[in-house]
């Protein structure tokens, strides 16, 4: 099977038709068993949209900086990421509404996944994102709320590979007039 132009990474069992779905779980059956965080067998400057759902709030800050610089490898120069995360801001925002109880954050921050590896060990939050965008050179373009009828709480990012360019500004000496 080729490989397509878009990447759903850490698909788990929600595979995307039209998307190469990779997962470190090989019970998933991926068309790429691998790592999100080591994606070696994706060439540079080859794919045009990496998706992502409920994957990097699993792993640490620094595996959040490798994931994004993966991701800034193997895009095309205006490839776009969506990432979809859990929203720790909403949920303790309905939190303190009573909306929740504590019960209900300590499972949905806590709670083991598939592997005991599995919980959540960032809290992602809109501002978060913005500077991890910024940090690896992405261009946020949409990012929103959103609750779905199989999980809650969520942020969905898009944004694009944004390639480093000088701006220069004309310096204006006091005095000077335009």
């Amino acid at each position: 099977m080729g490989l397509k132009e878009k990447l759903n990474v850490g698909c788990g069992a929600r595979k995307i038709e039209g998307y190469t779905n990779v997962d470190l779980n090989p019970s998933h059956n991926p068309e790429i068993v691998g790592n999100a965080l080591n994606l070696n067998m994706i060439k540079d400057y080859s794919i045009s949209e990496v998706y992502s759902e409920h994957l990097i709030e699993h792993f640490d800050i620094k595996e959040i900086d490798v994931f994004f610089q993966e991701c800034r490898r193997i895009l095309i120069p205006n490839g776009k990421i969506v990432v979809i995360v859990p929203d720790m801001e909403i949920l303790l925002r309905r939190y303190f509404k009573k909306e929740y109880d504590i019960d209900y954050v300590d499972s949905f921050i806590f709670a083991p996944h598939l592997f005991k590896e599995g919980c959540h060990r960032q809290g992602m939050y809109k501002s978060k994102l913005r500077k991890l965008c910024a940090k690896h050179n992405f261009k946020i373009i949409k990012m929103e709320w959103q609750d779905r009828t199989h999980s809650l709480n969520e942020i969905k990012m898009e944004a694009i590979k944004y390639e480093d360019a000088k701006v220069w500004f004309n310096q204006i000496k006091k005095g000077d007039k335009k």
